[in-house]
């Protein structure tokens, strides 16, 4: 105990640079499906009684009909292939309990090799979305005709193995707050820097132990930074499936 009081400027440098390693290798690799939700009013009836729409390919009429449209691509480094979506657990988006799917289809799609496609469920209620092959960066733009308001929720669900499913809207909290404080563990580092450099003039301590708290606080304001980075890029839309 009295060695690591003495020295607690080389513990203090040792426990940040594995911390910061262990944060960045866990971060580095990793899969993410994003997908923003953009929703817009085309029929609505407002109530009357005497306000009815037909809708080509579908028999009952309607009061109100929304276009929704939804971007999803990979905001991850890692490729996703369909072999990681499961048969069972397919990727699907559901319409409110009181809405129907009218329409479904792919507008835009960053490559034809992604081969996206939707297919309508039976009772309307729901479509499901394949695709073939997804690298970083790479979605497609979907769009469904629904008889819901723009105020009913639109939910995706499905499970794709070692990725997370995102609205872009929410920010990976974890990540974000652990890249603040890699970051403010790479600033008290630096500080220390010049503790250790006085203690060095007045011979109590090494050279090498002011290189190595100076190397070690870029370090981890570096890898802070990258994690902030990795926590808020995913939100934005990918120039190939932009509007």
């Amino acid at each position: 105990m009295v060695w690591v009081t003495d020295n607690w400027d080389k513990v203090f440098a040792v426990a940040s640079f594995l911390i910061g390693t262990w944060l960045t290798l866990r971060s580095w690799q990793r899969k993410r499906l994003n997908y923003l939700i953009v929703k817009s009013t085309l029929v609505h009836g407002y109530g009357s009684e005497d306000f009815e729409v037909k809708f080509k390919g579908y028999a009952p009429t309607i009061k109100s009909l929304t276009l929704i449209r939804v971007y999803l691509w990979n905001a991850g480094n890692r490729t996703i292939d369909k072999k990681d979506v499961p048969a069972s657990s397919s990727l699907s988006i559901h319409c409110a309990s009181e809405g129907v799917v009218l329409k479904a289809e792919i507008v835009k799609q960053t490559h034809e090799v992604n081969s996206f496609s939707v297919t309508k469920t039976n009772d309307r209620k729901s479509v499901t979305l394949k695709f073939a092959h997804l690298e970083p960066g790479h979605g497609c733009a979907i769009n469904l005709y629904c008889t819901q308001s723009t105020n009913d929720p639109i939910e995706i669900k499905g499970i794709v193995r070692e990725a997370t499913i995102n609205e872009v809207d929410h920010v990976s909290r974890w990540e974000y707050w652990c890249g603040i404080c890699v970051g403010l563990l790479g600033t008290a580092l630096l500080m220390s820097t010049f503790f250790s450099i006085e203690a060095v003039l007045k011979g109590l301590r090494s050279a090498w132990t002011a290189v190595l708290l100076f190397a070690l606080g870029v370090f981890m304001s570096i890898v802070g930074e990258i994690l902030k980075h990795q926590a808020t890029s995913g939100r934005y839309l990918p120039k190939s499936i932009r509007p």
